[in-house]
């Protein structure tokens, strides 16, 4: 049930923008994706383990639950509008998802890092060689300021060259 419900929350959300952009009513046309990414964010925020026992891996699994569905809905209208793709309102979703996770870096603790973690797998799977509509919004995605040096610059150094050989790879074959 909830994926129907982020399914037709990321529809919303994007159709919301390109009618806000038909319109010429720029003063609006993220507020419904920037919602969306804060919903999910205090989702992960407050989600747990229903047994109490792995906070930690559940708010990692939800999210990547969450994102697929975000893949799924981009790779639908890529495929849908072709040419005519618009790739904007999937870069300020997941742009707007990593600073609001940012803005409550503190209050994860260390499951931080591997929701960090979950986004680079989610970046894996829309790289220019499969979405070629979205190539520039993922190398600016890729590159962000609170993404690519919070996951080099972690603590946990045993993930981290894993990270940074996908991410090398990932750029080598755009």
């Amino acid at each position: 049930m909830s994926s129907l419900f982020f399914r037709v929350c990321a529809e919303a959300s994007v159709t919301s923008y390109v009618k806000c952009v038909a319109s010429n009513d720029f003063a609006y046309a993220f507020q419904a994706l920037d919602a969306m990414s804060r919903l999910i964010v205090y989702i992960i925020k407050y989600h747990g383990d229903a047994s109490g026992v792995n906070n930690d891996q559940a708010k990692v699994h939800y999210l990547t639950k969450i994102l697929s569905i975000f893949v799924l809905v981009l790779a639908n209208l890529h495929e849908e509008q072709g040419a005519a793709f618009q790739q904007k309102p999937f870069f300020r979703f997941f742009s707007s998802l990593v600073n609001d996770l940012h803005a409550i870096e503190n209050h994860l603790g260390p499951v931080y890092f591997h929701l960090l973690v979950a986004i680079s797998d989610t970046y894996s799977s829309l790289q220019p060689t499969y979405f070629p509509g979205f190539a520039f919004s993922w190398m600016c995605l890729i590159s962000h300021r609170l993404f690519m040096p919070k996951l080099l610059m972690s603590e946990n150094r045993e993930v981290c060259p894993q990270v940074i050989s996908t991410i090398i790879l990932l750029t080598l074959d755009s």
